[in-house]
């Protein structure tokens, strides 16, 4: 499959529904200084919009979650409802939210141990 363009992404994003951008825009509303590819649980996404839960029933989250794994915008773990961006789904929070994420840094080294 070839990789869309941002033009092509921003066209897509205009004609997403609702509960596919509620659960796009809790990735970055969760977790500000978030890395590429951190993911999220179910409940996470549907506790980061009061609204979601108002307009949205758990089962069609849940579905669109589904649906989101099976275009390649998420990564769901096999063993739970956890759901990680894809590189691709990662360009399409970008476009969406303008958020982008953080590079990875090493943790900064340890000082050395004064009594050696």
């Amino acid at each position: 499959m070839a990789e869309p363009t941002d033009k092509q992404l921003k066209e897509y994003v205009a004609g997403l529904p609702d509960v596919y951008q509620y659960i796009l825009k809790a990735y970055p509303s969760k977790q500000p200084n978030r890395q590429a590819g951190d993911g999220l649980t179910e409940d996470s996404i549907v506790d980061s919009f009061a609204d979601i839960r108002d307009i949205y029933s758990i089962d069609e989250v849940s579905d669109a979650l589904d649906q989101l794994v099976q275009r390649d915008f998420l990564k769901k773990q096999p063993s739970f409802r956890f759901f990680s961006p894809t590189e691709l789904g990662e360009r399409l929070i970008r476009v969406l939210t303008g958020s982008v994420p953080r590079s990875s840094k090493a943790a900064p080294p340890l000082p050395e141990l004064a009594w050696n």
